[in-house]
């Protein structure tokens, strides 16, 4: 049942141009194609988002920032969230700022927002663990075993 503000997924079936209807299927969109289509749609957000920061931030018209940044992006990665997404973590590829045609300005505005915003989160895990050791050493072996287990981590 949808209700009003809620986003679903849905396949055009046909479109009536003179009476300005659009057939609409839910039955026929999989749940495979409808994750990935929401993945997509919820990426392209993100993009959009971060564009319209530069724009105001910059007072640029946003088709100009969408054009110098996120188009580029789109055709070099597929998606701009994908090229974004590169200038951060532990293996950022700055030089794909080079390619774009940007400010230095814009560049460090663009640094800040994308860091700020596609910075991957800290998750902290807990498990419980068994440990047993049936050899001679026992229990100095799971300790020294443990200990090392933690200097790794």
């Amino acid at each position: 049942e949808p209700f009003v503000g809620r986003y679903d997924t849905f396949m055009v079936l046909r479109v009536d141009k003179e009476k300005g209807y659009i057939d609409l299927s839910k039955k026929r969109v999989s749940r495979e194609d409808a994750a990935a289509l929401d993945e997509k749609y919820s990426k392209a957000k993100t993009v959009q988002s971060i564009m319209r920061h530069i724009a105001s931030t910059h007072k640029m018209p946003l088709e100009e920032v969408c054009s110098k940044i996120s188009w580029p992006l789109y055709d070099m990665f597929g998606h701009a969230y994908d090229g974004l997404a590169k200038l951060v973590g532990d293996n950022a590829d700055l030089s794909i700022l080079d390619k774009l045609d940007i400010t230095p300005e814009v560049r460090e505005t663009l640094l800040q927002v994308v860091t700020r915003r596609m910075a991957p989160h800290q998750l902290r895990v807990k498990a419980k663990v068994e440990v047993s050791c049936f050899g001679y050493e026992g229990i100095e072996a799971v300790k020294r075993a443990l200990i090392a287990g933690r200097t790794a981590a």
